[in-house]
């Protein structure tokens, strides 16, 4: 073989080499992304979970959570939901029915958006790995999504205070307490106490 062969053999190897190589960093470099965006999912799901169950213990706004050897900041949004009766209005002077007293304009979807970032947090940049999850909660009764949460907040005063003032406070603002009832009272409405002592 001269010399001009050897060269050129080795340019050839060097080429496919580097082809290789290319192809193999395009490969892992993938794989890293979507195991980052899977990663900024499965911290997008939990801190949902989170807000449904107690908002109070959900990490300050602003400040990135850590998954993993990874940081992700996150921002969350809600927007009311208005509900539209499948069938028309009752007509005037029709008989009411009864209704629960609950509003059911209190349902809201929540949409939560997590991004890669580092310990700083801040805005996404261009092309970060990110996922945005978006949910219909309902602020009261969503809280008894499952048995171990219901459990959990009735075994908390603190919780259980906070869903009991939540469905009363529905309730009455809803106005489906009578006129003239007091809520404390045994059942006399606005009756005058019985007198006491002696004489008519």
């Amino acid at each position: 073989m001269s010399f001009l062969e050897v060269l050129l053999s080795v340019v050839l190897l060097a080429l496919v080499t580097g082809m290789i190589m290319a192809a193999l960093q395009g490969v892992v470099g993938s794989q890293l992304r979507q195991h980052q965006r899977l990663g900024a999912a499965e911290v997008a799901n939990r801190l949902i979970l989170e807000y449904i169950d107690d908002q109070g213990s959900m990490p300050k706004p602003g400040l990135p959570v850590m998954y993993g050897r990874d940081y992700y900041a996150w921002s969350i949004e809600e927007r009311s939901i208005t509900l539209t009766p499948a069938k028309p209005p009752e007509p005037a002077g029709a008989t009411a029915r009864p209704t629960s007293g609950i509003d059911l304009d209190r349902l809201k979807t929540v949409r939560l958006t997590v991004w890669l970032s580092d310990e700083r947090g801040g805005p996404p940049e261009a092309g970060a790995p990110m996922f945005a999850l978006s949910r219909i909660v309902d602020p009261i009764f969503g809280q008894l999504r499952n048995p171990d949460t219901a459990d959990h907040i009735m075994k908390d005063p603190v919780l259980r205070q906070k869903f009991l003032d939540a469905v009363t406070g529905m309730a009455a603002s809803a106005g489906s307490r009578p006129t003239g009832v007091n809520p404390r009272s045994t059942g006399r409405g606005t009756q005058p106490p019985p007198k006491t002592g002696g004489g008519k």
